[in-house]
């Protein structure tokens, strides 16, 4: 299992961010992973669900905001 960390969302709706992630679970994939897990604000849940994420757990506060922890199956 790999786990991502923060996503830059300064440029948000130019597509880097899918971008980006296409990359990781291609790279993910090539080193053998098959679970990757990210802590989502939840205004992105849609986004990562989007791209195949699915959410595990209850709702949390991370860095004083709303999170879900959230999962894909490589």
């Amino acid at each position: 299992m790999l786990r991502i960390g923060r996503m830059l969302t300064v440029e948000r709706g130019k597509g880097y961010a899918k971008y980006l992630m296409a990359r990781i679970v291609a790279e993910a994939r090539a080193q053998g992973a098959h679970i990757l897990r990210l802590h989502a604000q939840m205004q992105a849940a849609p986004f990562y669900e989007h791209l195949g994420f699915h959410a595990v757990g209850e709702p949390f506060v991370e860095a004083e905001l709303p999170h879900i922890t959230m999962e894909l199956s490589l």
